[in-house]
């Protein structure tokens, strides 16, 4: 998982923590507050989005 912060210029690691780097859901929660990640065999992650 990579996060950018500038509209794509730079991208960073978010991968730390993840059980299983093998993804196969992404969701946004309805107020866009957080990312929800769900991976095989790794059960789902929640990342909070910066604003």
């Amino acid at each position: 998982m990579l996060r950018s912060t500038d509209n794509g210029l730079t991208w960073v690691n978010i991968s730390t923590g993840l059980q299983n780097l093998d993804a196969t859901k992404l969701a946004a929660s309805p107020d866009g507050a957080y990312l929800y990640v769900g991976t095989i065999s790794g059960g789902v992650h929640r990342l909070k989005l910066q604003r």
